[in-house]
């Protein structure tokens, strides 16, 4: 599963958790970031999970591609350290992605990675559809519709509640089978709609202030 995540959204939900944490947003401001490729047990929205500890993350493994993961593997909680958050992701997701030949080294889960996320452009897909961050909310309905009719597949749409207890668009994840094709969500038993109930979400430029 490919999990990538709207910054907006992100910075809200890690400033609200303490007044103290500030953000560091990408420069380019119409994307979605990548968070994550986890691989997934059939029908299961967990796991497998730390496949081998013994395969350590290397950050010097990533120089040709540090411009390339700042800008869109970017850790946008300031003041933590990027090598940290890509180290977990490497560890805990990473470590079993790379039973399959696309993944099978640090340099490959990370690249290859990218490589999908530019492939399936969120932001593109939901602009395609007339969906454009500002102070409005969107209905599930639609963001589903928007991704289905850009790239043929149902996604999984993830939200975070602000302090108002109002859904804000988090995340959208594709679900690809063990030779990276593309796949509805649905075919292995996850909701489309992640949301905690809510039948829309908000889709924010800017982190108010």
């Amino acid at each position: 599963m490919l999990s990538q995540s709207w910054p907006v959204s992100g910075c809200i939900n890690y400033k609200n958790k303490n007044r103290r944490n500030y953000c560091t947003l990408p420069e380019n401001s119409e994307i979605f970031t990548v968070h994550g490729l986890w691989p997934n047990y059939f029908g299961s929205n967990s796991g497998p999970y730390f496949c081998d500890n013994g395969d350590r993350f290397n950050p010097s493994a990533l120089s040709p591609i540090l411009s390339e993961m700042n800008a869109k593997w970017t850790n946008i909680q300031g003041g933590t350290s990027s090598n940290s958050f890509w180290s977990h992701e490497w560890s805990k997701h990473g470590t079993c992605a790379k039973v399959l030949p696309q993944f099978n080294t640090l340099f490959k889960y990370f690249k290859s990675t990218l490589t999908l996320g530019e492939q399936y452009d969120i932001y593109q897909a939901f602009s395609e559809s007339g969906i454009r961050p500002g102070s409005q909310s969107y209905s599930l309905n639609d963001l589903i519709d928007a991704i289905v009719n850009k790239f043929g597949k149902v996604p999984q749409i993830s939200c975070t509640l602000d302090e108002m207890g109002e859904a804000l668009l988090s995340e959208v994840r594709l679900c690809f089978d063990k030779s990276v094709r593309l796949i509805d969500c649905t075919a292995v038993n996850l909701n489309p709609k992640n949301c905690r109930g809510q039948t829309s979400a908000k889709y924010l430029r800017t982190v108010p202030n």
